[in-house]
């Protein structure tokens, strides 16, 4: 008898975003935040999270993806978004970091299956693809997941208070350098 884990495994499948993956994504990316950021971020602004406004930013980010970076889902097994990541060029160019990861998120019950690897392997090929040194990612220093960017290689940088809700919280960067190919 197979258990959950190998079901999951066996049927996620991760792939470019495509259109019609708009709603969902949106969907996914709220509910992540609720899911990661509960006691972390003040609950009344994870209550302000909306769909319709994350759908809304997905619908004007999603075209400029194209070009200059690429946006992952990763599809469970019921045929829905369960997880993605967002990249393209660095929005800060302080440390020479060419990339940057804006985001990536999987839902807690598809965490620990290996699903997150794979997305952050197709990342850093699309970095290679785009012409991409190095890439980076801030992540708030409470996130409990947080452990996995050091899992994959990142290397702390440097630390920085954010303001989310009205509460001044710290969020790390990490790097990563990307093998040259001769």
């Amino acid at each position: 008898m197979r258990s959950e884990t190998q079901v999951l495994q066996k049927t996620s499948l991760i792939r470019l975003v495509e259109q019609q993956d708009i709603k969902s994504l949106a969907r996914v990316h709220v509910d992540c935040w609720c899911e990661t950021y509960r006691g972390i971020v003040p609950e009344e602004y994870l209550h302000s999270l909306k769909y319709r406004d994350r759908q809304a930013m997905w619908e004007k980010l999603l075209p400029r993806r194209v070009s200059s970076g690429a946006t992952y889902v990763v599809i469970g097994e019921e045929d829905d978004v369960v997880g993605f990541a967002d990249c393209g060029p660095a929005r800060e160019h302080e440390h020479g970091i060419s990339g940057e990861l804006y985001a990536i998120y999987l839902l807690k019950r598809y965490q620990g299956l290996g699903l997150g690897l794979e997305l952050f392997e197709s990342i850093k090929s699309s970095f290679a693809k785009l012409g991409h040194d190095s890439f980076y990612l801030w992540v708030l220093r409470d996130n409990p997941t947080k452990r996995f960017y050091e899992k994959v290689g990142g290397k702390y940088l440097k630390s920085q208070p954010v303001d989310i809700g009205g509460v001044e919280l710290i969020e790390d960067l990490y790097y990563w350098e990307l093998e040259k190919h001769i």
